[in-house]
C-alpha cells in the first residue's frame, strides 16, 4: 500500500459466498492503489471467509479480518479501528458499486472541503424506490440545516452506504455504531456524524447498487418488540440533536424527527402481519397498544399537514386508519 490512502472501504460479511466476489470485483476492477478495502468476516459458516482470503492474497489493497459472529455493528466498528484512509465508505457484501465510484468521489474529496458526500443508490432484484426527485429537490436547498432536514424527512440520512465520510471526524469524535441496538443503528451513526458537519455535498450520480432479491432477508422476518426498539433509536437521535445546541435549528429538527417517529406506527402494525392474519376487530387490543406507544410526541411543532393529521388522529384515538393504511401499504405483502 502507498503511504497515502485516500479511501478506506469497510465491508462486513456474513454468509455471502454467492455475492461477495461481485462486490469485491466492483472495487478492485477500478485499479486504485490508494484504497484500503477492509473485509470483516463476521463469523461466516459458508465459503465467504475463503473467498475473502483469496482476494486478500491476490490484491494488496484488500485486508481480511475475522471475528466471531457478533453482528454488523461490531464488524463495522472493527473496520473503523483499522481504517487509515482520509475518507471512509461502507459497502455491504451483497451489493456493488458503480464503475465510476472512485472517480466521482475524487471530484469532491480532492479539495478537502467536503465533510460528507451523499449520492444516489439504486436497487435491483426487486421493487426499489427511485431517489431522483429527492435529489433534484435537495439541489435547490441552500443551507446545511435545510439539507439535513430534507435528508431526514425522505430517510436518505438513515444508511451509510450512500455516503462518504471524513475519517478525521469519525476518529476525533469517536463515532461508532452502537452494538446493542440492532434496528436503526445506521440512523444513529449517520445522524451523529451529520451533526458534526459544516459542509454537505449532494450528487445525483448513482454510485451504489443494492440487492433486493434475498427473500429471507431481515425485512421479512418478524422483529419482536419493534416499538420499544424504535423508541430507543429515536431517543438517541433526540439527544444527539439536543447536544448540538445553537448550531442547528432544533425546533425544525425535532419536528422532522417526530414526523419520522409517528410514521413508525405503520411499520410496527405491519410487522404483526408477518405473524399471520391480523384482523382489526379480533386483534384491536394489540393495534391500540402499538398506536398508544407513539402517543407522546417528541415535538409540539408540526413538520407538514400529514404530520398534523397523524398526531390529531392519535389524540382522538382514531386507530382504524393506521391499521388500514398499514395493511394496504405493507401488511398484505407479508401475507402472500
Amino acid at each position: 500500500m502507498p503511504k497515502e490512502i485516500t479511501y478506506s472501504i469497510i465491508i462486513p460479511v456474513y454468509n455471502r459466498e454467492k455475492t461477495l466476489s461481485r462486490c469485491l470485483e466492483s472495487l478492485v476492477s477500478q485499479k486504485r492503489d490508494d484504497v484500503q478495502i477492509l473485509v470483516i468476516d463476521d463469523g461466516s459458516i459458508d465459503g465467504s471467509g475463503h473467498i475473502a482470503q483469496e482476494y486478500a492474497a491476490t490484491y494488496k489493497t484488500i485486508q481480511y479480518f475475522h471475528q466471531k459472529n457478533t453482528g454488523v455493528s461490531m464488524a463495522r466498528n472493527l473496520g473503523l479501528e483499522y481504517a487509515v484512509g482520509k475518507y471512509i465508505t461502507f459497502v455491504d457484501s451483497d451489493d456493488y458499486v458503480s464503475r465510476d465510484y472512485f472517480h466521482v468521489l475524487d471530484q469532491y474529496t480532492s479539495t478537502n472541503t467536503c465533510d460528507m458526500l451523499v449520492f444516489q443508490k439504486a436497487g435491483f432484484g426487486g421493487d426499489a424506490l427511485d431517489e431522483t426527485l429527492w435529489f433534484a429537490e435537495m439541489e435547490k436547498l441552500n443551507t446545511i440545516d435545510q439539507q439535513l432536514q430534507y435528508l431526514m424527512s425522505c430517510r436518505l440520512i438513515m444508511h451509510p452506504v450512500n455516503k462518504c465520510f471524513k475519517n478525521s471526524v469519525i476518529q476525533q469524535k469517536h463515532i461508532r455504531f452502537i452494538q446493542d441496538i440492532h434496528i436503526g443503528e445506521d440512523f444513529i451513526f449517520c445522524m451523529t456524524y451529520a451533526m458534526q458537519c459544516r459542509n454537505i455535498v449532494i450528487d445525483d450520480a448513482i454510485l451504489y447498487y443494492y440487492d433486493l432479491s434475498d427473500k429471507n432477508s431481515l425485512s421479512r422476518k418478524y422483529r419482536a418488540n419493534l416499538c420499544q426498539q424504535m423508541t430507543k433509536v429515536y431517543q438517541h437521535i433526540n439527544q444527539i440533536i439536543k447536544n448540538n445546541g445553537p448550531y442547528c435549528n432544533q425546533k425544525h429538527f425535532f419536528a422532522v424527527l417526530d414526523y419520522l417517529y409517528i410514521k413508525n406506527v405503520f411499520s410496527c402494525i405491519s410487522e404483526e402481519f408477518k405473524q399471520g392474519k391480523l384482523n382489526y376487530f379480533h386483534d384491536r387490543k394489540r393495534i391500540v397498544e402499538i398506536c398508544q406507544h407513539f402517543q407522546q410526541p417528541l415535538s409540539d411543532v408540526y413538520c407538514n399537514s400529514i404530520h398534523r393529521i397523524l398526531r390529531l388522529a392519535l389524540r382522538l384515538r382514531l386507530y382504524f386508519p393506521f391499521y388500514w393504511i398499514s395493511y394496504m401499504v405493507k401488511g398484505r405483502k407479508y401475507r402472500t
